[in-house]
């Protein structure tokens, strides 16, 4: 099997922003590798009630957003998050920066959750999840 093949595959997975809201993202989640979760730290188990809780704080004493923006752009082939007017917000550096750090920290966090293996079977989980399962 080539490395392409596996990086080429995506999962769908619902990420829960708290108050009943939810956006999708379609991800690689073989781009998700322990030395890239490493970077993370406090990131990587963020809820909906914990996201806006010292997340700011952090990214600017570890430099923490750069980091999380870079595999987000790397990890994230497509989502339904807009501006207010409706407009796609592209998943690019330059537009990440305009969305907040509590946002990207549950995309990391929905896509982490969902393709971790199942402990039971090995298998990641199911194709399309969400924090709140």
């Amino acid at each position: 099997m080539r490395l392409s093949e596996i990086f080429s595959e995506t999962k769908e997975v619902a990420v829960d922003v708290g108050g009943g809201q939810f956006f999708n993202i379609t991800y690689k989640p073989q781009m998700i590798t322990p030395e890239a979760l490493a970077k993370f730290g406090a990131l990587q188990n963020v809820s909906p009630e914990s996201a806006n809780v010292g997340i700011e704080q952090l990214a600017l004493i570890t430099d923490v957003s750069d980091a999380l923006i870079g595999m987000i752009s790397q990890c994230v082939v497509a989502w339904d998050l807009t501006y207010d007017d409706e407009t796609p917000i592209p998943i690019t550096r330059e537009h990440l920066r305009t969305v907040p750090l509590s946002i990207l920290a549950l995309t990391l966090s929905a896509m982490k959750l969902d393709a971790k293996p199942n402990p039971t079977n090995g298998k990641t989980s199911p194709a399309t999840s969400s924090l709140t399962g």
